[in-house]
């Protein structure tokens, strides 16, 4: 079993002290209450850079701007689903993140290549893996549970970090492998998502 710590920055004294919330069970924590009111929600990408100028989409110029480099990225989004029956269930809640994974067609079938050829077919889905997450007692790390290897490790990567920001934003940094016209990459990202809804 995998586990990689996510930590929320926030203030959650003020937040316990002064959010009000519509979940009337007493038999849940306050603090999760507030963890829920403040979490549990939809989210849209408003941004996305990389550590180093690339070029994905193989238009000739290199950006640190993922949005116009990875297509269909602007349909990126993340939920997160906070649960607050904490004396029935076994984690707190699930964290997904949809993004466009990278497909390849060689030769008129789908295969993982292991360099850069211009006669790959290179195409995008945008995809999720939900994840379990446990929030410990100081309610300030969430653990992201990954019970089963993902079978292509360069999809689905799972976040090395993610933070609570400001005004709705979360902040997650990943590590991921990309196929890009000079091969193979391994490239830092860091993306921005705003809360738009609190229903799922």
């Amino acid at each position: 079993m995998r586990k990689i710590n996510i930590i929320l920055v926030t203030a959650f004294v003020g937040l316990m002290t002064n959010c009000k919330t519509g979940i009337e069970d007493s038999s849940v924590n306050p603090a999760y209450k507030a963890l829920y009111e403040k979490f549990n929600g939809k989210y849209e990408i408003i941004s996305s850079t990389s550590s180093e100028p690339v070029d994905i989409n193989g238009d000739g110029n290199k950006s640190n701007d993922l949005l116009n480099e990875i297509p269909f990225l602007n349909e990126s989004k993340v939920e997160i689903r906070i649960s607050t029956d904490v004396l029935k269930n076994k984690y707190s809640g699930i964290f997904e993140q949809f993004w466009p994974e990278q497909y390849f067609t060689i030769d008129g079938k789908l295969q993982e290549p292991e360099i850069f050829d211009s006669s790959i077919n290179i195409s995008y889905q945008v995809q999720g893996l939900p994840r379990n997450v446990y929030i410990k007692e100081e309610l300030r790390i969430i653990e992201v549970i990954e019970e089963n290897e993902v079978p292509n490790g360069k999809r689905h990567t799972i976040p090395s970090s993610v933070s609570y920001k400001n005004d709705n934003t979360i902040e997650i940094e990943t590590e991921k492998a990309l196929l890009m016209r000079e091969g193979w990459k391994t490239i830092k990202l860091n993306s921005i998502y705003r809360r738009t809804s609190t229903k799922l």
